[in-house]
């Protein structure tokens, strides 16, 4: 049996998060340089419609090369486990970062507009992330954000309601699974509606979840939450999460009316790209902090 802490070349140090498999802090032994890989759960390796639009989805975002994207390096396999290989960015996630009353407006904008930019930017090269969250944005030790985890969630329905409220009397209160089993607890506040509910995704989904992490960076505290996967799920399906204002009377009522536009439960009617999310969070940014305009 191979030394499990090996893979390829790379030398596994630490696991940093799960999702639809492992993601770790690694080193290259190559040029004894630190990396991050991502190893694909065996669920999402073995389809191979998933894993070639992963593939593809990688190299686009090769291509692109955003400042806040965090640059994908390689998908490769070794031992039979698919794996991905990006740059290591010294730094801590955003959840870690924001305070219990939500970050201050100033830097509310500064983060939040390069975070908008950066899935705008995806989005006009058509590749969708479909696990945003708040920890999947690493603020750098320059205080710049980069964003991990592109192209990787994907939730389906599963017929059984085991984790669904008995008392709730509704056919949209689906349980989840995702490509390598049940939904992770850290992804469910995040989903849009159509995710939680196993539809067909696009990229106004990202919409959604982006309008979820912008409400905990600027209150924060989660949009949707509950003692349960199942009960934050039935809030994301129905609930509107408290007006921004409630919670922290220092914010503007234009950036509670973005936000609540943005985290629309249908589609159709919330705001239809990120790019006009980001445009409206600048109009925001420029008519509240005039002296941030640039």
């Amino acid at each position: 049996m191979g030394d499990p802490t090996q893979l390829s070349h790379y030398r596994l140090i630490e696991r940093i998060d799960s999702g639809v498999g492992e993601v770790w802090n690694a080193v290259d032994t190559d040029d004894d340089r630190e990396v991050m890989l991502g190893i694909l759960s065996p669920e999402f390796a073995s389809d191979p419609e998933r894993l070639d639009r992963f593939r593809e989805e990688a190299r686009t975002l090769a291509t692109l090369g955003h400042a806040n994207i965090v640059a994908m390096e390689a998908v490769d396999e070794a031992g039979g486990r698919h794996f991905y290989v990006h740059e290591r960015v010294p730094g801590h996630s955003l959840s870690e970062q924001i305070p219990p009353r939500g970050l201050p407006r100033r830097r509310f904008f500064e983060l939040a507009l390069p975070l908008t930019d950066a899935i705008r930017a995806a989005h006009w090269l058509g590749v969708t992330h479909r696990d945003l969250r708040s920890g999947n944005v690493i603020v750098a030790a320059d205080g710049t954000i980069r964003i991990l985890g592109f192209g990787l969630a994907e939730a389906r329905v599963a017929e059984s309601r085991a984790h669904a409220d008995p008392d709730v009397d509704t056919d949209d209160t689906p349980t989840l699974t995702m490509t390598h089993g049940a939904a992770p607890r850290f992804s469910v506040p995040y989903m849009s509606p159509e995710q939680v509910q196993g539809k067909a995704l696009d990229h106004r989904s990202d919409v959604f979840s982006l309008g979820s992490i912008l409400y905990e960076m600027a209150t924060g505290r989660p949009a949707f939450a509950g003692e349960s996967p199942a009960d934050v799920i039935v809030a994301v399906l129905r609930d509107a999460p408290p007006p921004i204002t409630r919670v922290n009377p220092m914010l503007p009522e234009s950036l509670e009316r973005l936000l609540d536009q943005a985290l629309m439960k249908d589609r159709e009617a919330r705001l239809q790209s990120v790019q006009m999310l980001h445009d409206e969070l600048r109009r925001v940014r420029d008519e509240t902090e005039p002296q941030l305009e640039g």
